[in-house]
């Protein structure tokens, strides 16, 4: 048997070369609790030379506060309206490995219907029949 050899190209590893075409883009991290977004997410971005963020702590960075104490003191819509506007900035700082919260499943599908990938409801079926979440609570 024949070994052969792949030469790459010098200083052209696929790590750099994904993070090269990233440019300013960032890669986003969808999942539910417990998934392993923050895991891979870490070494994700070791792996590529770029820097990693939970959402989740940023988010609590700035309210100065837990996720469940802006649950408790201020309720949902508050935290998703703060949500949005921290993972809105931290999209604009990329590249970089951004880990997000599940209720990010609800506007990734959103957002792919609006765009015209597929039906809503087909989108929200799949949301709903494999993450565990109720349609009425990514409908609101």
């Amino acid at each position: 048997m024949i070994d052969s050899v792949v030469q790459k190209p010098s200083g052209a590893t696929p790590e750099l070369q994904v993070a090269r075409a990233l440019g300013a883009r960032s890669v986003v991290l969808v999942g539910m609790m417990g998934a392993g977004k923050s895991s891979v997410g870490r070494r994700l971005g070791a792996r590529l030379g770029i820097p990693f963020v939970d959402a989740d702590t940023e988010i609590e960075t700035a309210a100065g506060m837990s996720i469940s104490e802006i649950f408790a003191q201020h309720g949902e819509s508050y935290f998703r309206a703060g949500e949005a506007r921290v993972i809105a900035r931290l999209l604009a700082h990329g590249p970089q490995v951004v880990a997000t919260g599940a209720w990010m499943y609800c506007i990734v599908s959103y957002t792919a219907s609006m765009e015209g990938r597929s039906p809503p409801s087909q989108l929200m079926y799949r949301l709903t029949s494999r993450s565990g979440l109720s349609a009425s609570r990514c409908s609101s």
